[in-house]
């Protein structure tokens, strides 16, 4: 066979692969984080932990946890009371706010892939038969990593450009 005699000699970078998925990690926090930074930031005063409810119930998984138990227990009550509320406040801001979606999107593609790589194949299987998934998945393709890196770069920035523009606004400072 062609080929064979190479095959004992081929490694693969096991150090270069971690790497890599450390900067996907990486970039998938940052774009979480900047996300439970922009949603109060539209939202207005006093959303922000809805915020987090609501980013949990937008990626099927508890992405975004409160340190205190009693509020932990608190959110998984009000997402399990409150689906109808969460499912029409995420349909309403992935519709309204193209950029929310062009960055949660590609965002929900790579926690997928995470859990994939974990088997977590429930959250998957969640993931998948979610609305917003079911609904963007198409128009929104897994992106290459170079893609992501872009769209949470871009994304960050926008936050930035419109919590200067509240704050100017307001007349609030940081």
């Amino acid at each position: 066979m062609p080929g064979i005699e190479s095959f004992g000699r081929r490694r693969s970078d096991v150090s270069e692969d971690l790497r890599l998925a450390q900067d996907i990690r990486e970039l998938y926090q940052q774009a979480l984080a900047t996300a439970n930074k922009y949603i109060p930031l539209k939202l207005g005063p006093g959303s922000a932990p809805f915020t987090g409810i609501l980013l949990n119930y937008i990626f099927a998984d508890e992405v975004l946890r409160p340190d205190n138990p009693k509020d932990l227990e608190a959110a998984r009550e009000f997402a399990s009371e409150g689906r109808d509320l969460l499912a029409n406040r995420a349909k309403e801001l992935l519709e309204s706010l193209p950029v929310l979606r062009r960055a949660l999107i590609p965002t929900l593609w790579i926690k997928r892939f995470m859990d994939l790589a974990f088997g977590k194949n429930s959250v998957v299987a969640a993931l998948d038969s979610s609305w917003t998934f079911r609904t963007y998945s198409e128009e929104y393709p897994p992106p290459t990593i170079k893609e992501y890196e872009i769209i949470v770069r871009e994304f960050e920035e926008q936050f930035e450009i419109e919590l200067i523009d509240y704050i100017s606004r307001t007349g609030q400072k940081r």
